[in-house]
């Protein structure tokens, strides 16, 4: 099988920056000097150098990450440690025609995980609500030794206890980090997997949970994961895979103690105005460089209860991976109102938008509707910042960073 000169969208999330200008200038100097994509015209050495010196900085940045979960969370005296291991079983969902056949296997995995939920009042105040921060081990085999291999991934996890009582707790888990795949595409030796095309790739989840206390030191854990692993945006074929699993678990709980009750804010019934700038990177054509993509958002919400929210708005972007003809640079532009659900949870904000083409470049997509779905953290009064990720139905088109300012 031919690799494919030209790719519906990228597929996948992409290597992100903060916003436009300087920020994704200076990002992608960052990539030009720690990653070396793969590339017929680079020699396995190098390639390898190149990996070892992103390892490297991805290294740096997981320590600075966990040693500040580490650090803020420890920090609180009153505090629930929980250990957990979990086996999981799954199937991969075959969004694209072009991954029907390789879609067959039901994979399995283990699961293991460290996190700690603070009791105090400053630590509750994060979201007005308890919640659990950790850190994730998992391996994944996907049961085809030959094309898909394994996949073993370090994630990092934000768990909001959305309901609780003596023995019960719901959560909903979500959680992003790096994940390495054992096979990915070659022309030559693998060419069925358009899954994956480099061996270090990105991780995504999102893991409602029911959580059945025992004693003081046992809980039991069932929990239905929806996986995405794709690499980046960093070189194709890179379709990325999705992959829902069922897992049945257990924890041991150190410094296991009732959680004390506090009251939260009232809920303010009014508008809510934004504005937010975003960018990130997109790979569209296979051999091609990373090329910036970079806009702006504004709308509003009104709260309609305690934790939900509803709006809309408008976004407008300019992808420079679009085929752009410097002279004509309308020809990647897009805009796009949208209309949104809010899920509010203390400082944080998990939107999810439907947006309509309102235009975008000829031959860009087959789709005239896209999603978007926000994770934002209020930093200030004033001041928000996160992650989206924008799909077209069940395939992931890229992942940007953004930071936004309320009115």
């Amino acid at each position: 099988m031919q690799q494919p000169q030209e790719m519906f969208c990228g597929y996948t999330p992409t290597l992100a920056t903060f916003s436009a200008g300087p920020l994704c200038y200076f990002l992608h100097g960052i990539r030009n000097n720690c990653i070396l994509r793969v590339n017929k015209a680079y020699s396995r050495p190098l390639i390898l150098l190149g990996w070892i010196r992103f390892l490297k900085l991805v290294g740096k940045i997981l320590f600075v990450l966990l040693g500040w979960l580490f650090l803020s969370h420890h920090a609180f005296a009153q505090s629930i440690k929980r250990f957990e291991v979990e086996g999981q079983y799954g199937m991969i969902i075959p969004h694209s025609p072009a991954v029907r056949d390789i879609s067959k296997p039901n994979p399995w995995g283990i699961n293991l995980s460290y996190s700690s939920l603070g009791l105090s009042k400053e630590h509750w105040r994060a979201c007005n609500c308890f919640y659990y921060t950790g850190v994730s081990l998992a391996y994944h085999n996907f049961m085809d030794p030959e094309v898909l291999g394994t996949a073993s991934s370090a994630a990092l996890f934000f768990e909001p206890i959305l309901y609780s009582n003596e023995r019960i707790e719901l959560t909903l888990r979500s959680g992003m980090g790096l994940s390495y795949v054992s096979e990915y595409f070659d022309e030559e030796t693998n060419p069925e997997n358009v899954f994956f095309s480099i061996p270090l790739n990105f991780m995504l989840f999102i893991n409602p949970r029911v959580n059945y206390l025992v004693n003081d030191y046992l809980q039991l854990n069932l929990s239905f994961t929806f996986n995405h692993i794709s690499n980046g945006g960093q070189s194709l074929p890179n379709y990325g895979m999705n992959f829902p699993m069922v897992g049945l678990g257990a924890s041991y709980l150190v410094d296991h103690q009732p959680k004390p009750s506090y009251t939260a804010p009232s809920v303010s019934h009014k508008m809510q105005y934004y504005a937010e700038v975003f960018g990130t990177f997109n790979l569209r054509v296979a051999g091609a460089n990373l090329k910036p993509s970079y806009g702006i958002s504004g709308g509003a919400y009104y709260n309609i209860g305690a934790n939900n929210a509803l709006g809309g708005g408008v976004e407008a972007n300019f992808d420079r991976s679009l085929g752009v003809d410097e002279e004509e640079e309308v020809e990647g532009f897009i805009t796009a109102p949208y209309i949104s659900h809010h899920f509010l949870i203390g400082r944080f904000d998990f939107s999810q938008r439907i947006a309509y083409y309102l235009f975008k470049p000829e031959g860009y997509v087959p789709f005239n509707f896209f999603q978007r779905y926000t994770l934002t953290m209020q930093v200030t009064p004033r001041f928000k910042a996160g992650v989206s990720l924008k799909t077209h139905r069940a395939i992931a088109d890229n992942v940007d960073l953004r930071v936004g300012f309320l009115f």
